[in-house]
């Protein structure tokens, strides 16, 4: 059985039942840990895809970057994303049943924020309905107000670049801080370490392209500096 196959009759299963609930969903993560990753994206991304009541072409798009599969699977994920988009009742549901599976794993519910901003920005534009979405999500896997603002910046389309805040420094703090702190956020990006959280391999590349954001910040700030 394909990993698509397994991914949809699962969350046909979950949903069928009604068991869309934290220890179902941790259950799942015990048996097979990217299906359960690749269900909780994908539900919380279909439901991006709505926030603003319309599903564009642009994001469908942005969905089949963020996960990668073959030509012959594409039927299969469409159904997929559009059984989550059916049967995921209400979104601040589901995504408290998400940071309840991963209490204790933030950097998989940062991994999960970082898909959502790229659906939402697909179509150049953030509405403002998918910024409360997002914020709302933020707020319910409890991550820090500043991560939400650096990523807020990285995404939105036309407002004048910061590297500071896309490191989420301080530009008085010293070199070595902020080349500590860069070099922190390549390492939580490397590829062995995202599949290591529960990343699929198809997604590893979505998640790594901030990386690129990164070294162009940390570059600006060395220049700027004459490091």
């Amino acid at each position: 059985m394909s990993f698509w196959n397994k991914v949809l009759n699962t969350l046909r299963d979950l949903a069928k039942r009604g068991t869309l609930r934290p220890e179902a969903l941790q259950k799942l993560k015990e048996v097979n840990q990217q299906v359960a990753f690749t269900i909780a994206l994908i539900s919380l991304c279909a439901k991006m895809a709505k926030a603003d009541g319309r599903v564009t072409k642009v994001e469908v798009r942005a969905f089949k970057a963020v996960f990668k599969f073959r030509k012959e699977d594409e039927k299969m994920v469409a159904k997929v994303f559009n059984l989550a988009q059916k049967t995921i009742a209400g979104f601040e549901g589901y995504a408290s049943s998400v940071a309840k599976l991963y209490e204790h794993d933030p950097r998989v519910r940062d991994d999960v924020m970082e898909a959502l901003f790229q659906i939402a920005a697909a179509d150049t534009h953030i509405s403002s309905i998918e910024k409360k979405f997002l914020w709302r999500v933020h707020e319910i896997f409890k991550l820090s107000e500043r991560s939400f603002h650096r990523r807020l910046h990285r995404f939105t389309i036309n407002e004048e670049r910061d590297p500071y805040v896309i490191l989420g420094v301080n530009s008085n703090d010293s070199n070595e801080t902020i080349r500590n702190r860069w070099k922190e956020l390549i390492k939580q990006s490397h590829p062995d370490i995202l599949m290591a959280r529960g990343v699929p391999s198809k997604s590893v590349k979505l998640i790594q392209s901030r990386v690129a954001d990164y070294n162009q910040s940390w570059d600006e700030i060395k220049q700027m500096r004459g490091i």
